[in-house]
């Protein structure tokens, strides 16, 4: 079990779901009949385990990094050096790193082009960098955090494309069709989830700085007072929700659900306006911990229905 919390499996069901739903909700979808490709190319589930595993030893690293610091927090879970060694958990994140980058040269293989294994170990390196360096820096660890889950919706289109140029190129040379809109909603919904993450990293900062824990990160509360980061995290997430709604309507247009409107209507507002509105609300007026918890989660909860949008609405097709 402690290994298990380790590796943060919501966290890794959060990215496998993306991953899934960014393939068979979004590059299913959008290619042209003329191509032939209705099943999976099998180089996407290696990406996929690549991407989890790669995953996996970043999260196990992070906590081995801060095993002293979280010592030290009073009713904080500590895993590292108490239930598991810390020296295992250092095997752990290097075989786990080890294994995904393979995972990530067979796919890259399988698609033939070896430049894209490249992606991998990079990714790898900036999760290394992120727990040792980048978190403490002041809003770049947020956005490198948000830039890798946001690159992580962009891999399916990426090696699709890498793949119809490499096997399927007479078919786009004999036939005029296009691969135009599912690149166009492939980039919204990487973007979407990409500022979406940043938003949920301010969140967590300013809960966290409310609670009395880790204070010495440099986060906007720590720097221009709670109020100011409440206004800031409030605008962000104000806008999240305003591009969100300019996503579904991309999603609408992209699988001509112009004859369910009401239908593609309610599942947006159930999965991303409510939730995001509650959060908005409960952070604004917000005066303890408890009020910043609960505008956490319902972030989080809209968080995971922009995820599940394109999914939801690919249903009603």
């Amino acid at each position: 079990m402690s290994y298990i919390r380790l590796v943060r499996p919501l966290e890794l069901l959060r990215i496998a779901l993306l991953l899934v739903v960014a393939q068979w909700s979004i590059v299913q979808v959008g290619l042209p009949a003329e191509v032939g490709r209705e099943s999976v190319g099998g180089y996407f589930y290696f990406v996929l385990f690549a991407v989890l595993l790669i995953g996996a030893a970043g999260f196990a690293f992070n906590d081995y990094y801060d095993a002293k610091r979280d010592a030290e927090e009073q009713g904080k879970m500590v895993i590292v050096g108490r239930r598991i060694v810390r020296r295992s958990v250092l095997q752990m994140h290097v075989a786990f790193t080890l294994l995904g980058v393979l995972f990530g040269v067979v796919a890259s293989s399988m698609v033939h082009n070896l430049w894209l294994l490249l992606l991998f170990p990079v990714a790898a390196g900036l999760l290394w960098y992120y727990s040792t360096l980048y978190r403490r820096i002041f809003v770049v660890g947020n956005f490198l955090k948000a830039t890798l889950l946001g690159a992580c919706a962009l891999l399916p289109v990426l090696f699709e494309v890498f793949y119809l140029e490499e096997n399927a190129w007479r078919s786009f040379a004999m036939s005029e069709i296009s691969i135009t809109p599912m690149l166009m909603v492939s980039a919204c919904y990487a973007g979407l989830i990409g500022f979406g993450a940043l938003c949920e990293q301010l969140l967590i900062d300013l809960y966290n700085f409310v609670r009395g824990v880790h204070r010495e990160k440099d986060t906007l509360a720590f720097r221009y007072g709670t109020f100011t980061a409440k206004m800031v995290t409030g605008g962000a997430l104000l806008v999240y929700l305003s591009l969100s709604i300019v996503f579904f309507i991309s999603l609408v247009r992209f699988y001509r659900l112009h004859f369910m409107l009401w239908q593609s209507a309610i599942c947006g507002i159930v999965l991303v306006a409510v939730p995001l509105l509650i959060a908005l609300m409960a952070l604004l007026a917000a005066q303890n911990a408890s009020h910043f918890k609960v505008s956490r989660l319902a972030a989080t909860v809209g968080m995971f229905g922009t995820l599940l949008l394109p999914a939801a609405l690919h249903i009603l097709v």
